[in-house]
């Protein structure tokens, strides 16, 4: 299944870093609404708008073994040191 999606720019008065991140946990969540705890899950998630951006990929494993926070450490080994 391929998913893209676009994550809106939160108001002046919102928390950038609050929106993103609640933004990407709605996103997972919603990714994984209808997946068996003991169905094989993998992510790959790629900058649409600057295609030179490297992938961050998320290795297959069950989903029970897949906690939001597994995600979040790799997205972190990936992001810019400036966020």
């Amino acid at each position: 299944m391929a998913a893209y999606c676009t994550i809106n720019t939160p108001s002046e008065s919102t928390n950038h870093v609050e929106h993103f991140l609640a933004s990407v946990n709605d996103l997972i969540d919603h990714a994984l609404r209808d997946v068996d705890d003991n169905d094989m899950v993998g992510m790959t998630i790629q900058n649409q708008v600057n295609q030179n951006d490297k992938p961050i990929g998320i290795s297959f494993r069950r989903k029970d073994h897949l906690p939001t926070d597994v995600i979040w450490s790799v997205f972190e080994k990936n992001l810019p040191v400036e966020f």
